[in-house]
């Protein structure tokens, strides 16, 4: 998709030019967790796991990837239980590392709309425990992610859902109008 960043600054330096495209990329979007209650968002959250994970089936096909990697891989679904959902980007950033020998960047943007449903409508303790531990696992412990970035709107304050995650660094932008 060279044509987006034809005309940019960024597009004149050949270094960059070479390096679009070569590294392995999940895109993850939290923008439509929007249910009011904490069973349907932990499903709502497994189901976007599941479409990402899906967007790589041909790599797991196509990879030299023993029979409990292709198991577990399995494993992702809708239905996928808890720990199996939480796991889920770490063991998908492991099996492209492994396919394409780079590591992996991460994109989630909205990463806080459930987290903001849930404190409106007392649920939060159940989203942070499960976004907490998604996190952890994608974020802080995974040996196969080269960069990450987490959008949202959330003012994050030094006690957060990202206390535990002592090795990001976190930047935001405040505009004012």
């Amino acid at each position: 998709r060279s044509e987006l960043f034809e005309g940019l600054d960024i597009w004149k330096q050949e270094e960059y030019q070479k390096l679009q495209g070569t590294y392995p990329v999940i895109f993850l979007s939290f923008a439509d967790i929007k249910q009011t209650n904490g069973k349907d968002a932990v499903q709502k959250i497994k189901k976007s796991i599941a479409n990402v994970c899906q967007q790589f089936e041909t790599v797991l096909e196509n990879g030299d990837f023993s029979e409990i990697q292709r198991s577990e891989f399995a494993k992702i679904s809708p239905d996928m239980d808890d720990v199996t959902a939480q796991s889920a980007l770490q063991d998908l950033s492991q099996y492209l590392y492994e396919y394409y020998g780079k590591k992996v960047i991460v994109l989630l943007d909205e990463y806080d709309t459930p987290l903001q449903e849930a404190y409106f409508n007392s649920f939060g303790d159940e989203m942070t425990a499960f976004v907490g531990a998604f996190f952890n696992n994608s974020f802080k412990t995974n040996p196969s992610l080269g960069r990450a970035l987490l959008t949202g709107i959330t003012r994050i304050c030094k006690e957060s859902i990202f206390s535990d995650l002592n090795n990001i660094d976190v930047v935001t932008q405040t505009s004012t109008k």
